[in-house]
């Protein structure tokens, strides 16, 4: 990477992050490389910059404090559900490849809803 880069934390400071112009504070620049492989390719950072504005709205509102409390469950209920069904009591497991099923699990369901969520299904994540 080797950027000089500024976080900002808390949602007064995140509040700049979000409304500041694209000329300011390029975001896809930073976030792309590091956020590709969570939200997939052609998904918030890896979009032109006006793609990115339309799904921003989405994220301002799905990723609020008060939101994040109510996924936790979800979250919760997800991982366990996973790591029950595809773990066991011992082994090798692909850690990186776990998480990542996770993580699309749980953000499909907290983000896009039960529906959405039950049309996908471990194993198939990210194969064409």
């Amino acid at each position: 990477m080797g950027q000089k880069l500024t976080y900002l934390i808390g949602s007064k400071a995140s509040s700049h992050f979000f409304n500041a112009k694209n000329d300011d504070l390029n975001a896809e620049e930073v976030y792309g490389p590091i956020m590709t492989p969570v939200f997939g390719e052609g998904v918030c950072y890896d979009v032109p910059h006006a793609t990115f504005l339309e799904q921003k709205k989405m994220l301002k509102t799905g990723l609020t404090i008060a939101k994040f409390k109510k996924y936790v469950p979800m979250i919760e209920e997800e991982t366990e559900t996973y790591f029950a069904k595809h773990w066991g009591e011992s082994g090798q497991k692909d850690l990186f490849s776990a998480l990542s099923e996770v993580i699309i699990m749980t953000a499909s369901r907290c983000l896009q809803g039960s529906e959405i969520r039950g049309m996908m299904y471990e194993g198939e994540i990210g194969r064409a």
